[in-house]
């Protein structure tokens, strides 16, 4: 997928469940593992990769970047070369459903390298999540297990 003249071109991206081969189907409790491979073309400073989920109804699920959790990197220089980034997102962030993967790199503010939306589709398939569990759907784009804490209150307290 390469564009012309363009520091960085992505090669491929494919998706599978933590440590099992490529899938079109992933397990609801395994997460997703995605995994992209590049290539510097040119030294390019200031550059990242980002990667953007949509769900079937078109909304973006979420976006994140090969620097969001080292920020500084921004800065350093690229060096050509082929390169693979991986990223796992967490059951918590899918529901059972389709969703499709999109691929961007920019000089943010200064550039767009790259941009391919709807690059691959793939299944997350419920094999036992809460809402399978109790028959009960929910609403919302995610549906993560948060913790609930639940206090008995004294009645005689509660006169008046």
């Amino acid at each position: 997928a390469a564009q012309d003249n363009q520091p960085l071109s992505f090669l491929w991206l494919k998706v599978n469940e933590p440590e099992r081969p490529p899938s079109d189907h992933i397990s609801l409790l395994k997460g997703v593992c995605v995994t992209i491979e590049y290539k510097v073309i040119q030294p390019v400073k200031g550059a990242n990769i980002a990667l953007h989920l949509w769900n079937n109804q078109g909304i973006c699920v979420l976006s994140t970047t090969d620097i969001d959790r080292d920020p500084e990197t921004i800065s350093q220089a690229r060096i050509p070369g082929v390169y693979q980034v991986q990223c796992l997102i967490p059951r918590e962030y899918l529901k059972a459903g389709r969703y499709q993967l999109g691929l961007s790199s920019s000089i943010p503010g200064v550039q767009v390298i790259a941009r391919f939306d709807n690059l691959l589709s793939f299944e997350v398939v419920d094999t036992g999540s809460v809402e399978s569990l109790i028959h009960q759907g929910r609403q919302g784009v995610i549906s993560p297990v948060l913790e609930w804490q639940t206090c008995p209150l004294d009645q005689s307290d509660r006169s008046g």
